[in-house]
């Protein structure tokens, strides 16, 4: 099935692509990362690049749905230039059905995304290296890309 174009995110060019884990205590940030994992390598059924961003297919319940949008909140909160959507599609309550997460963003904001969810995929579970715990500024594509090289010693 086709994608529907999408029209552009309101307000986009005025948010500086960049994650600031500042707005993280230590231990909120380890938190949000440990589910990080869960939610973009572990629990997905599936993940399919769009054009301005990723869709990301799950099977759950009422709980999982808002563990899901839980995480966006806090993405949104450290990502403010992305936009987040979580669906439940129709199933009986008890039951497990179909859920959906979209991650959109501009050309810039999709590198980004595109940078870290595969150096999420590679870290395997593995906690991230402290240069990215400890972060003391806001993580640009190419900060973040400058640090991953740094701890993997690539």
């Amino acid at each position: 099935m086709e994608q529907p174009e999408q029209p552009p995110l309101a307000g986009t060019l005025s948010i500086p692509v960049a994650c600031d884990p500042r707005v993280f205590t230590r231990a909120e940030r380890a938190e949000h990362l440990a589910l990080c994992v869960d939610v973009l390598v572990r629990w997905p059924k599936r993940r399919i690049e769009l054009d301005d961003g990723y869709l990301f297919e799950f099977e759950g319940d009422e709980e999982r749905f808002l563990v899901l949008a839980r995480w966006a909140a806090a993405e949104h909160r450290c990502c403010p230039w992305g936009s987040y959507s979580v669906e439940m599609g129709p199933f009986a309550a008890g039951a497990r059905g179909e859920i959906r997460v979209k991650v959109r963003s501009t050309r810039e904001g999709k590198e980004f995304l595109a940078a870290a969810y595969q150096y999420l995929t590679e870290l395997g579970g593995a906690a991230p290296p402290e240069a990215i715990m400890d972060a003391k500024e806001k993580l640009t594509v190419r900060s973040l890309v400058q640090r991953l090289k740094e701890s993997c010693g690539c």
